[in-house]
């Protein structure tokens, strides 16, 4: 009797000190503490090898630790629910399990009977591991010593370690959990601050607002089913066109209508970051990479994973920057400046440029292999004076748009205005419609918009005039040397010309050596 009370005293130590040891215990360091409890329940018993069995994510119980004696096998790559279902089975009903030999073992656990004859161990205790009315695994400590244990009346006290091996695995999965949810969110939070910081950016440099995407001409009717069939796929595109066509807006077109349009798509304008900074704004950079870099900094690769990333005047990148984005197009990764681990993402590259990649390519300035990359769905944006049809309804909204914004109410349009819009080149495109629009609207006072020609008109005018300058200076030369050209005192050495230049200017200006402008041909 006194000998089983001194084993029941040590066994609460032993529960007790197990107990204060887990409650502040790290996450990170019940794993190594758990198994020295198996291996401090195992001596107690006198048994050999104790082993925990949790329930895996998939349902199927998968041994987690294990402690043995020297000599004894450690088993942790098995499940205990295919090798002995008749004692798993009870575990589940929160019940303990003695088993002396697998002969006192019931007829419906044959499959258990025969596991415990080939591989033993021959006598088995297992406890139903229980925290928060929840059963999250068990724990089979077993010996394979041929004597019964004598101290079969301590099964009513071991269901106590069970708990507290339990509260502490259970324990120890919701601060990881925590942990991975406080890092998620952290990341998220990251994320977001950096796509604010991009997106700002990049809403201060759009240009063309959605209404250039309307028309009723043959050339904008096949742009826009050629956007339609790239859009829900995450092909990359290569979308040409001049300066001012919105080649901006098609690949904002073409990222609404994806199936990544529920994140914001990023822009990056290759002609904007010097090719030093490239790099970094690209692929982002750990804390102390380079001289300025107090923190790390998340690259816009890393900040559009999930989305689509657009490389406006990608003809502009640097043979390195282009040697860069090739490797991320063709491995899907790449490491920050300053960190040699590698981030994978998935980003969709729409890439834009007014440029003729393949006469660049040719002439060894844009390199052939990323070329192909981007070439595998190229769009042309066709310039202004090809859908000049479409003007009428693109000044239409321009006005409503500018209204708002201005606080104006034009409702109509001078249609004389808009017959002399046809028969500029425009060769802004739509940016310098816009522009013209704009102005108009600006000194419009009334509710008819009355818009005058662009100021390419205004240049020829300054063009004319220069001539007339010059027209008005040899004539000023040709007075006061009496009408004399050449000779020392001729008008040639006065304007410091050679005479036969000086009479090919007034030929061309129409100017005779009396200074008088001579007859037109035939009058």
């Amino acid at each position: 009797m006194t000998d089983a009370y001194d084993k029941m005293c040590e066994f609460e130590r032993m529960a007790t000190e197990l107990a204060v040891t887990f409650i502040n215990l790290p996450a990170e360091q019940v794993d190594a503490h758990i198994e020295s409890a198996l291996r401090r329940l195992v001596l107690f018993l006198g048994f050999d090898r104790a082993t925990l069995v949790q329930h895996a994510g998939n349902g199927r119980p998968l041994a987690s630790h294990c402690w043995g004696k020297p000599g004894y096998p450690i088993l942790t790559e098995y499940s205990f629910a295919e090798e002995y279902p008749y004692i798993y089975g009870t575990m589940e009903k929160s019940k303990e399990v003695l088993v002396f030999s697998a002969d006192s073992l019931p007829t419906d656990a044959a499959k258990d009977a025969e596991m415990m004859r080939c591989y033993g161990p021959p006598v088995m205790v297992c406890l139903p591991l229980l925290a928060e009315s929840r059963n999250i695994g068990l724990i089979t400590v077993g010996t394979f010593a041929s004597v019964r244990p004598s101290l079969p009346e301590m099964l009513n006290c071991l269901p106590l370690l069970g708990t507290i091996l339990a509260n502490a695995l259970l324990k120890k999965s919701m601060e990881l959990s925590l942990k991975q949810a406080f890092m998620e969110v952290t990341r998220l939070k990251n994320l977001m601050e950096a796509e604010n910081c991009l997106l700002h950016e990049d809403l201060g440099n759009r240009c063309l607002p959605l209404h250039n995407m309307v028309g009723e001409s043959k050339a904008l009717k096949r742009l826009l089913r050629q956007i339609k069939q790239v859009a829900d796929t995450d092909s990359t595109v290569l979308i040409l066109g001049e300066t001012g066509t919105g080649k901006g807006l098609v690949a904002r077109s073409i990222h609404n209508m994806s199936g990544r349009s529920k994140r914001a798509m990023l822009s990056v304008n290759c002609a904007g970051f010097a090719p030093s900074l490239m790099e970094s704004e690209l692929f982002g950079h750990e804390k102390g990479a380079f001289t300025g870099a107090i923190s790390r900094k998340m690259g816009r690769f890393e900040v559009a994973d999930g989305s689509s990333l657009f490389f406006d005047e990608v003809g502009e990148l640097s043979a390195s920057a282009q040697a860069k984005l090739l490797r991320v197009l063709q491995e899907k990764q790449f490491e920050r400046v300053g960190s040699s681990r590698p981030v994978h993402v998935d980003v969709r590259i729409l890439a834009a440029t007014n440029r003729d990649l393949e006469v660049e390519m040719l002439e060894g300035r844009f390199r052939e292999d990323l070329f192909y990359r981007l070439n595998v769905f190229p769009i042309t944006v066709p310039p202004l004076r090809e859908r000049l049809e479409d003007i009428p309804l693109m000044v239409k909204a321009f006005v409503a748009e500018l209204n708002v914004s201005m606080g104006k109410d034009i409702r109509q349009v001078n249609s004389n205005d808009l017959k002399v819009l046809h028969e500029y080149p425009w060769p802004g495109n739509v940016r310098e419609l816009r522009n013209v629009v704009e102005r108009a609207m600006i000194l419009a006072s009334g509710s008819i918009l009355r818009i005058s020609l662009p100021e390419r008109r205004d240049r020829e005018a300054a063009v004319e005039s220069l001539a007339e300058a010059e027209r008005r200076h040899i004539l000023a030369a040709l007075e006061k040397t009496d009408g004399r050209i050449s000779g020392e005192k001729g008008a040639a050495r006065l304007l410091r010309i050679n005479p036969k230049t000086l009479e090919s200017r007034m030929k061309r200006l129409n100017i005779s050596r009396t200074g008088q402008r001579r007859p037109a041909d035939g009058a």
